[in-house]
């Protein structure tokens, strides 16, 4: 019964759709009330004199209805229909939901604020394997909503959206390059094509036109052009199906680098300690034993074990464990 009501509705409301034709374009295409108002719509489709009504009828939208399983189909309503009060709203809630997935901090040091990530994606990507494959969903969700965000002309959620995606690239590649996996760097990709080209005293470079610049402008600031694309003409790059993996391996040979200059400092921090500490601690235990030797090799365990507790998060980037042996010092 209740099917057969909605479909007596459709039919009885696209019966006089059709002989209103007119003015029933002319109001969905202007700022006249009827295409603000929270009210029904059924979306009308004609192809060659053939009609289609896909599906979903809009009934009273409020904020207060918005939630995480409609709004991603009744924004592509609100958009046809130039609705803009509900779709800002729906803007309002997409921002929202981007803020709370971002976890990142911004700590206000007065005339300056720094950007922080929390643990959530301090994490390295080769430790705790649960908490990586959630770091992925929620990354994997925040470029789907910057996309749509992109297709639908939702401001705000852009903005913030491109800002999370920026932000994990610039603050250690190290934990957060496995995110940007070839899928990620396509949809990233096709929103900042296609590319212009510009030149400034002589010097020609390519320039974003497309609807997010989110990595575009990041690639601009680690000499992406200049290594990789590199005598190629602005028609090759824009059409080039290579230009995602390209931008991949450009990612990982600078999360490989970060990595190996972490390592160095790492090590550099824990020689050091080891050197200006040892001598006195060796020259302490062995002054006034009689078995040196065997002082000396108990004392060297013993600040090796030391640092590996002070040092903790060394021991794990350099992946250096100590024998069970020197549980017993």
């Amino acid at each position: 019964m209740v099917l057969l009501n909605l479909c007596t509705r459709v039919l009885t409301t696209y019966y006089h759709i059709r002989i209103n034709e007119k003015y029933t374009t002319a109001m969905l295409s202007t700022n006249m009330t009827e295409n603000n108002e929270s009210r029904e719509l059924i979306k009308i489709q004609w192809t060659s004199g053939k009609f289609s009504i896909p599906s979903l009828i809009l009934h009273k939208t409020t904020r207060a209805t918005i939630n995480d399983e409609n709004v991603m189909t009744i924004v592509p309503w609100f958009h046809e229909f130039s609705m803009e009060s509900h779709l800002a709203q729906c803007d309002q809630f997409l921002y929202e939901k981007a803020v709370s997935m971002s976890n990142i901090n911004k700590v206000d040091h007065g005339h300056w604020k720094e950007t922080v990530l929390t643990s959530f994606w301090g994490v390295d990507q080769t430790y705790n394997q649960s908490k990586q494959r959630e770091r992925k969903e929620t990354f994997q969700h925040i470029i789907k909503v910057h996309e749509f965000s992109c297709i639908y002309d939702l401001q705000k959620t852009k903005d913030e959206t491109e800002n999370i995606i920026q932000t994990l690239l610039n603050y250690g590649l190290v934990k957060t390059s496995h995110l940007f996996d070839i899928s990620a760097v396509k949809v990233l990709t096709n929103l900042f094509l296609p590319l212009a080209q510009e030149e400034d005293d002589g010097y020609k470079y390519f320039v974003s036109e497309g609807k997010s610049r989110a990595l575009w402008s990041w690639l601009g600031n680690v000499e992406f052009e200049q290594t990789q694309l590199e005598g190629l003409s602005l028609e090759e790059v824009n059409s080039s199906p290579l230009l995602p993996r390209l931008i991949k391996n450009h990612i990982d040979l600078l999360a490989e680098e970060e990595e190996r200059h972490d390592i160095q400092c790492s090590a550099r921090e824990l020689v050091q300690d080891l050197l200006d500490n040892a001598p006195n601690e060796l020259y302490n235990n062995m002054s006034h034993a009689s078995d040196r030797k065997t002082a000396g090799r108990m004392c060297l365990m013993g600040i090796l074990k030391e640092a590996s507790t002070t040092h903790k998060e060394v021991f794990r980037k350099l992946r250096v464990t100590l024998p069970e042996t020197y549980n017993q010092v």
